[in-house]
């Protein structure tokens, strides 16, 4: 996390994260992504996380809330309803 931050922080361009590797749960991706949004990262780009949940579009809602309004990843699922 520290690493990651600090490679952020002496960035010349905004960092976008690339997904990450498959979770077990919509949950674990959501935390992956709110990490790297705690550390910097402007943003993500979600694949098999996203597509591959029951509810793409319950977890597309979780994602933003994560990306863009801030919230925990725990509140993210709780406000999608995922």
């Amino acid at each position: 996390f520290e690493s990651f931050r600090e490679t952020v922080r002496t960035c010349p361009v905004p960092v976008v994260i690339a997904g990450g590797p498959k979770t077990d749960t919509l949950l674990g991706a959501l935390q992956q992504t709110a990490d790297a949004i705690r550390a910097g990262a402007r943003g993500a780009v979600v694949g098999r996380n996203l597509w591959g949940h029951g509810d793409p579009e319950k977890a597309a809602i979780a994602f933003r809330g994560v990306i863009h309004d801030g919230l925990s990843a725990q509140d993210a699922l709780a406000k999608a309803g995922a």
